[in-house]
């Protein structure tokens, strides 16, 4: 694994789940219910931690951290959020996260 890969898989999801909130502007609690439909807020969540926070986690620890998802569920949902963004050009904005540092970066597809 390349350098960038590695540092691109290094987040840690409560920064991801923190910068999704602000972006969309809605709660925790909102953004980790189970079984919610519709909620593109928790989608791109589901995608943004598959794709930026790897590095820290597995499948299964991540589906732990988002609302107890079993690792197909993340999965799907996963796929479905990077099929809607080869789509929908308003999904392809960046996302600023925190890392450990306190510094700040922005995140895109």
């Amino acid at each position: 694994m390349g350098e960038k890969a590695k540092l691109l898989g290094s987040l840690d999801v409560a920064a991801v789940i923190d910068a999704v909130c602000e972006f969309y502007k809605v709660d925790r609690d909102y953004i980790l219910t189970k079984n919610s439909r519709n909620n593109e807020a928790r989608q791109v969540l589901l995608y943004l931690s598959c794709k930026f926070c790897r590095g820290k986690y597995s499948l299964s620890k991540l589906g732990e951290h988002l609302g107890a998802l079993t690792v197909g569920s993340l999965t799907s949902g996963r796929y479905k959020m990077a099929a809607k963004i080869n789509f929908d050009a308003f999904n392809k904005n960046h996302i600023k996260v925190k890392n450990e540092n306190g510094d700040y970066r922005w995140i895109s597809k």
